[in-house]
């Protein structure tokens, strides 16, 4: 018998599963990728990525080394904001990472690879936060769940007990720091150990099997977690975060062999660069990394490998990509693939990171949506952009440049818009870029961008909290701290030769303000440095001695920066904006019923009444 009750309302459709796969290189440079230019190495997976979503040519970071940067990207703040200044300093408890934004909404924000968060001991101390509860774990691994936590650069005996270690053992390799021994040495012909830290040793491959190296592992490592979360069907966050290729330089074969003779680029430096009367500079130069990428031959040690663990790195994301596809994941995630900071390889008569040419501070950034099915399915949705490229699933333009100025900042808030989580952006300081991804807003050319004094650097335009709303800034910021490294003790013997007083070390701060033109790189206690991208881009010669307007302009940008609150943590901008100070009944300072009556009337209208 049919019931003559009415038939129920259909249920709400529930949103759509959404994923994102955050794929991270330690060290690797924006220009040794293909899609961004004549690279020694042919990247076609990561090529692949671009071609799909937004390649971003203007990306910086917010410190040019892992630690800092990796803080940024993981808060959504700036160095000053978060705190972390160098590599081993503890992230406080106080800062919300992007694991606490997702974990309310069940959404898993996993970890397979490196992160260098240092935990806050003393804080979780502080507020009896026991480290083996579900709390403590969660703040020991800065938000992740370590599914696979491994950060590399395992000199003995921090090495023990390590998973890496466990499975080499098991794949019967024998040595008691086999991360040492041989994921990161060679040998000589009499096979004793030749040492992946020196430099000199990188023209030799490395012991461990191409299949056992850190690379090849941390893959194996993800592809075990795509097949967990596409089974159990829950959304995540999968932070792939390679080792490489990070020093030490080594790469397995058959990579090594495969770079040995390419064709190492002409190093971007001048004589000058090393004649120059800039203490900062020059002290960077003396630096024991860029003594040695002075000398040729240890470039041509090293750039090869260093091209071999980037053309592996692709070759082992061909794999990410196809699990995504066999999975039915790609369907539902957003790529996104970065750096946490470039390398000089002897640019500038410099090594490692540290400072702000654009081979240490700018960095590749490509971010794809997933894909709506074939380019005439797209075309017949509407789903084509002005220049022809094609939109992926909801709405991102596919194969756009985008050469607004973008920091690692940006990357969490963008990330959270995307799977549908409002974390009270006010507290954030990066930007979405999700309008960016959609097409929504015309790409700049450098220079382009309005710099004058009262800007603050990023404003919303448009749209607000709950997404859509454009960031569209005047310049970016990017910080170091100079204290942890031997520059310090060569700026002090500097200030001793010459008299002068030694700066405490609060001083040792260095600031990169960059408009899309010009880059201000300010030091307290010394002479500003000035690159303009436009007439030098190589960035060889130091203008600051000619362009006082310029330099006044730059200034003043960074005052305005430094002046703006970079630390709003508990109380939101929106709760400022919609307090009422006569809400909770408090009459302070009023002198009748009259004057309360005229303050809610100008809260009212914004209008001051006139009696």
């Amino acid at each position: 018998m049919l019931s003559s009750s009415p038939p129920s309302p259909p249920s709400p459709p529930s949103p759509p599963r959404r994923n994102v796969l955050w794929i991270m290189c330690d060290q690797l440079r924006a220009d040794y990728l293909s899609c961004y230019g004549a690279s020694p190495v042919s990247t076609p997976t990561i090529d692949a990525i671009a071609k799909r979503g937004t390649q971003f040519t203007r990306a910086y970071v917010n410190s040019p080394v892992c630690g800092p940067s990796r803080m940024s990207m993981y808060t959504g703040k700036s160095m000053r904001a978060h705190g972390v200044h160098w590599n081993d300093h503890p992230l406080s408890v106080a800062h919300q990472t992007l694991g606490d934004y997702l974990h309310p909404h069940g959404i898993r924000n996993a970890l397979i690879g490196k992160t260098h968060v240092i935990p806050d001991k003393q804080g979780m101390k502080r507020l009896q936060i026991a480290p083996g509860s579900a709390l403590g774990q969660h703040l020991l691994k800065g938000g992740f769940e370590a599914y696979e936590h491994y950060d590399g650069l395992y000199p003995s005996p921090y090495h023990r007990g390590t998973a890496y270690q466990t499975y080499l053992e098991g794949r019967g390799y024998k040595g008691d720091n086999l991360w040492h021994e041989v994921a990161n040495s060679g040998r000589d012909a009499a096979g004793n150990i030749l040492d992946g830290w020196l430099l000199k040793n990188n023209d030799k491959p490395a012991v461990v099997d191409e299949g056992d190296s850190e690379t090849a592992w941390t893959t194996n490592r993800a592809l075990s977690f795509l097949d967990e979360v596409a089974a159990s069907g829950q959304p995540f966050v999968c932070h792939l975060s390679y080792i490489k290729p990070h020093w030490p330089y080594m790469a397995p074969e058959p990579y090594f062999s495969e770079f040995r003779d390419v064709a190492i680029p002409r190093a971007v430096r001048d004589e000058k660069e090393r004649q120059t009367v800039h203490p900062l500079l020059a002290a960077y130069q003396q630096q024991p990394a860029a003594v040695s990428f002075a000398d040729e031959a240890c470039r041509r040690a090293v750039i090869p490998s260093y091209c071999a663990m980037i053309k592996q790195i692709d070759d082992h994301l061909a794999r990410v990509m196809a699990k995504l596809e066999a999975t039915g994941l790609a369907a539902s995630t957003m790529v996104v693939f970065c750096a946490d900071h470039g390398d000089y390889l002897g640019d500038h008569w410099m090594g490692e990171k540290d400072f702000y040419h654009e081979q240490a501070a700018r960095i590749p950034l490509l971010v794809a949506l997933p894909r709506t099915g074939d380019s005439s399915d797209d075309s017949a949705r509407g789903n084509t952009g002005h220049d022809g490229s094609s939109r992926a699933a909801g709405g991102g333009r596919a194969g756009q440049h985008c050469d607004r100025l973008v920091s690692g900042f940006d990357l969490l808030p963008t990330m959270l818009e995307w799977l549908g989580v409002d974390p009270e952006r006010p507290t954030i300081e990066g930007c979405s870029l999700m309008p960016l991804l959609h097409g929504t807003q015309e790409a700049t050319t450098p220079g382009d961008a309005p710099s004058g004094a009262a800007a603050s650097g990023a404003t919303w335009v448009g749209g607000g909290a709950g997404g859509g709303a454009i960031c569209d800034r005047d310049f970016i910021v990017s910080e170091y701290d100079h204290s942890m490294l031997l520059v310090r003790k060569r700026l002090e013997a500097y200030h001793r030769r010459n008299n002068l007083p030694l700066s405490p070390l609060a001083h040792c701060r260095s600031y990169m303000l960059f408009d899309g033109r010009y880059k201000y790189i300010a030091s307290r206690g010394y002479r500003p440095i000035l690159f303009d991208l436009q007439e030098d881009p190589d960035e060889l010669r130091d203008f600051a001695a000619d362009r006082p307007s310029v330099l006044r302009r730059m200034a003043e940008g960074l005052h305005d920066w430094a002046l703006t609150d970079h630390n709003q943590t508990t109380f939101t901008h929106r709760q400022i904006a919609e307090y009422d100070e006569l809400g909770d009944g408090f009459f302070i300072g009023y002198w009748d019923e009259a004057q309360i009556a005229d303050v809610r009337a100008e809260l009212s209208t914004g209008d001051r009444p006139h009696r």
